[in-house]
């Protein structure tokens, strides 16, 4: 049989037509994405409770996890590494000898000459990631004004208080100055939800402070009662938050 082009061209033409059609927007799935937004999160929780333990315990893991602050360094791993870098920067500790670069600019105390240090990008970034996270267990549980039901929810959104603040408190003594000694001066953004991007700007030192005391108190009376699973030491309990609040009282008078 003679072969004609023209015989197929119809034909060709249709299969397009709803190739293109099938790829229109109607036709596309996007929601849920590789991504779970805080609007996500809210969605399930209303029916599953257990999506804020998942999230709870995933924010828990960010406070050990190598390159938590973004450096990719191998002095970059969480709280413990903020902890020793601070250390060294306040002179509590010294470095006898250097070896691997491990903590070198901070041992040296030439970390602090400029901003544009690892160590000034790695805590800003590792605790607000932090915020991020907690933000978004909040986000799930209702809001950071509103105590949600159930008592899962409660120790879940409780805890995501606390950690809130233990992140904001860290963050304004290491970007503002002291409390005592300037607390109108502008410190550091305060993020309460993830369910917008909107950048916000710097809050006075006193605004930051209120809000991490804030956060504490309806933290502790959420935690009564809760006991920590056997060696499960990293998850934050009533007596931590207590700790947490006659600290930062000290500094907020």
């Amino acid at each position: 049989m003679k072969f004609n082009i023209k015989n197929y061209i119809p034909v060709a033409a249709l299969g397009l037509s709803l190739l293109l059609s099938g790829c229109g927007d109607s036709f596309l799935e996007k929601n849920p994405s590789d991504y779970i937004t805080s609007g996500d999160l809210q969605e399930v929780a209303k029916w599953n409770p257990n999506i804020l333990m998942g999230q709870a315990l995933g924010t828990y893991s960010t406070t050990f996890a190598m390159n938590s602050g973004g450096t990719g360094g191998h002095d970059d791993f969480g709280q413990k590494s903020v902890d020793i870098a601070t250390d060294l920067m306040s002179g509590d500790m010294v470095i006898m000898q250097q070896g691997y670069g491990w903590f070198e600019a901070a041992g040296s105390l030439t970390c602090t000459t400029t901003t544009a240090t690892n160590y000034s990008y790695q805590f800003w970034r590792y605790y607000y990631k932090l915020i991020k996270a907690t933000n978004e267990i909040l986000d799930a549980a209702g809001g950071d004004d509103v105590t949600p039901e159930g008592e899962e929810s409660q120790i879940y959104y409780a805890q995501a208080k606390a950690l809130r603040a233990h992140s904001y408190f860290n963050l304004v003594n290491l970007y503002a100055r002291p409390y005592t000694e300037d607390k109108t001066t502008l410190a550091i953004p305060i993020y309460r939800t993830q369910l917008t991007s909107e950048a916000v700007k710097k809050s006075s030192v006193e605004d930051v402070y209120a809000l991490i005391v804030k956060d504490l108190t309806d933290a502790i009376p959420l935690l009564d009662g809760f006991k920590r699973p056997s060696g499960a030491k990293d998850q934050i309990d009533q007596s931590v938050a207590k700790r947490h609040v006659g600290i930062c009282l000290s500094d907020y008078g």
